[in-house]
């Protein structure tokens, strides 16, 4: 009886044992799996950029007026709602469903004469919309888009968001992207290798993410491209308990220590979320709420200007001081 136990002793400290290296290889494999569903992402990019001379654009706010049918004159809030990943379909193998938008009118088909489908095609799933470490969901059904897939990616909108407003200069909406605008290589100034172009955002840390876009149909309203986008002005990785405007347009995952990212080069790499971030903000806010001044602590020599807030950026003009 005493060999018997001390076997089974021994037993239960091998499997407490092995236990941990099963986990940390199911995640290494996991983190894998995403770094794959980015190296898509900046592959598919890279084939649009091709075609069309630029990336595409974040999020349609305003909207293509190209046979658009319309009851009245256009408003600020009288766009489609689709995010970039509807412009990159058919560069993922998914041209049948980029086929079956019709992006004549909204996500949510609610434009007077809308006959297309395309709240039924938003919910069809993708295999690489989501990080096999996240817990999302496959579908999520916040706002109108019913059933709509979760996505665990968002492009960079730059260093600061601007979701409050469209007129920013672009040296403070500095980002790859942008809502209703399309830059490209040539707009990339500090190098596509020192510029992120997507990132996670995970479920987890209730970052809202949508695969398609989003629409709200009370007041049909697209303010809400933070579904879609996220920024650098705060730190990846946010508590819980930080609000739901900062959580919404940061970047996140559950790999241990940080997250993965593709920049505009079409690589992926793993950043710490402990480098360095100053929280800078971009200076003086008018009452029109446009900033004023250099965004990039230009009078100190960018000092106060954080290294992942520079990554963000494509045209800061300083030097990236994080090894990647």
């Amino acid at each position: 009886m005493v060999e018997l136990l001390v076997v089974i002793a021994i037993i239960g400290i091998l499997v407490g044992l092995l236990l941990p290296a099963v986990q940390a290889a199911r995640e290494a494999a996991r983190r894998m799996q995403c770094s794959n569903n980015m190296k898509q992402f900046g592959l598919a990019m890279h084939n649009y950029h091709d075609v069309y001379k630029s990336f595409p654009n974040s999020f349609q706010f305003f909207g293509n007026d190209s046979g658009r049918i319309r009851p009245t004159a256009r408003t600020r809030y009288d766009g489609t709602g689709f995010s970039w990943t509807v412009f990159i379909l058919p560069f993922m193998e998914q041209g049948n469903i980029y086929n079956q938008f019709d992006q004549r009118f909204d996500i949510l088909d609610s434009d007077v004469g809308a006959t297309s489908h395309n709240i039924v095609t938003a919910a069809s799933q993708t295999p690489w919309a989501r990080c096999p470490s996240d817990v999302a969901p496959e579908t999520v059904t916040w706002g109108d888009v019913p059933s709509q897939p979760a996505s665990s990616y968002k492009v960079s909108v730059g260093s600061y968001h601007y979701y409050s407003t469209y007129a920013w200069p672009d040296t403070v909406s500095n980002g790859m992207f942008a809502c209703d605008k399309y830059n490209g290589i040539r707009d990339c100034l500090d190098g596509t290798s020192n510029t992120i172009m997507v990132g996670e955002a995970s479920y987890f840390h209730q970052t809202y993410g949508r695969l398609y876009g989003f629409k709200r149909a009370s007041d049909k309203r697209t303010l809400h491209q933070q579904h879609c986008s996220a920024a650098g002005v705060a730190a990846m990785n946010q508590p819980l308990t930080a609000s739901n405007a900062v959580r919404s347009q940061t970047f996140s995952s559950l790999h241990t220590g940080g997250a993965q990212f593709v920049f505009a080069d079409g690589s992926v790499h793993f950043i710490s979320e402990n480098i360095q971030h100053t929280n800078h903000l971009p200076g003086v806010i008018s009452s029109a709420g446009i900033p004023s001044g250099s965004p990039f602590d230009s009078v100190n020599g960018g000092v106060g200007y954080g290294a992942y807030q520079r990554l963000h950026s494509r045209n800061d003009g300083l030097v990236s001081t994080y090894e990647l």
